[in-house]
């Protein structure tokens, strides 16, 4: 398994953000990976943008999990 690490520091406020720009080209739900965020509220610029974020990544097959919030996709508790 080979991993891809991406560091954006930059606030969920500001809409340029070009370490998540870079992670979420590179992802590839063809070989299984799956996107890893310490804190969702790390990710997003409002609830609206998470829940399009989360939907990107059912739609493409793409498993995610945030560590702090104890969710993972990859599991069955985790999709409920």
């Amino acid at each position: 398994m080979r991993e891809r690490v991406y560091c954006d520091t930059a606030s969920g406020k500001i809409p340029e953000r070009t370490e998540l720009a870079k992670a979420l080209d590179a992802l590839r739900p063809d070989v299984g990976d799956m996107f890893v965020v310490w804190k969702l509220d790390c990710l997003g610029l409002s609830v609206k943008a998470l829940v399009d974020l989360v939907g990107r990544f059912d739609r493409d097959g793409v498993e995610s999990v945030s560590l702090a919030d104890g969710i993972d996709t990859s599991t069955p508790a985790g999709r409920t």
